[in-house]
């Protein structure tokens, strides 16, 4: 099955605004990549930084063999 048609499958009737049910554990990495306008007198600053954050949602679970055997599925 390919990609896209397996993620179609899956949203059918998955509503992004409801929670995972039970406790959800979230993963969060946070990579500085700079500061920039640096103000002593303030004590202000300003960063440019990249935020991840990962967890798990059994309701986008699927078999591995419907997406040739991988466990990850990568779109565009």
């Amino acid at each position: 099955m390919s990609p896209s048609k397996l993620a179609q499958r899956i949203l059918v009737d998955y509503e992004k605004s409801e929670p995972p049910e039970g406790p959800t554990i979230v993963q969060l990495g946070i990579y500085i990549n700079s500061f920039y306008a640096i103000s002593e007198q303030t004590m202000d600053f300003s960063l440019n930084l990249y935020l991840r954050q990962q967890w798990r949602d059994n309701r986008l679970q699927y078999d591995k063999k419907d997406n040739n055997g991988q466990d990850k599925l990568k779109l565009g």
